[in-house]
């Protein structure tokens, strides 16, 4: 069986079909969290605690702390090291959203391009279910003036030449009229 494509569509129970969106959609890259958690990168202060190393004072009594300052340079150097990977791996969130957002607006720009068919087919269908409306419309009311005549037909057809009325109708000619013209009599 033929069937003309349209706002409605008949499935087969015994088939199984998945909507063309929901396929469309899963292949789709996933949406993953922004911040993927990463082994925790921290400064280590140890080597700064451990830069320190005491002095004899000129009598040996009292010390000093004195600091190595090759210390603050590798620290700064740390810094900056984390820093550089920091911005790294904020570049990298930034490009993967970016490919995420570009494929959600393709997607959605597919899914609206076919809504807006859909739509125009349901304009059009409307149309053509308006058009058949009045014609059922109109067949109806053809049909009631027809009754009405036939009816009229039968109550005048004693007062009518033989040949004029209904009262005569073969049922070989004229099957339908003949069912109806008996049905009417009971």
């Amino acid at each position: 069986m033929d069937q003309v494509p349209g706002i409605i569509r008949v499935v087969d129970p015994n088939e199984e079909q998945e909507d063309e969106a929901l396929v469309a959609l899963r292949a789709l890259p996933k949406f993953e969290p922004l911040v993927v958690p990463d082994a925790p990168s921290h400064f280590s202060l140890t080597s700064v605690f451990g830069a320190f190393s005491a002095t004899a004072d000129s009598r040996g009594a009292s010390t000093e702390l004195a600091f190595n300052p090759s210390v603050l340079i590798d620290i700064l150097v740390q810094i900056n090291a984390h820093s550089k990977r920091c911005g790294q791996d904020i570049q990298e969130f930034q490009r993967s959203l970016g490919t995420k957002m570009r494929a959600l607006d393709d997607f959605t720009a597919g899914a609206v391009q076919e809504l807006t068919v859909i739509h125009q087919q349901a304009k059009t269908n409307s149309g053509e279910l308006l058009s058949v409306h009045a014609l059922s419309k109109q067949a109806q009311t053809t049909t009631t003036l027809l009754h009405g005549i036939v009816d009229k037909l039968n109550l005048i057809s004693d007062a009518l030449p033989a040949e004029a009325g209904v009262v005569g109708i073969s049922e070989s000619a004229y099957p339908h009229l003949y069912q109806y013209l008996q049905i009417r009599r009971q």
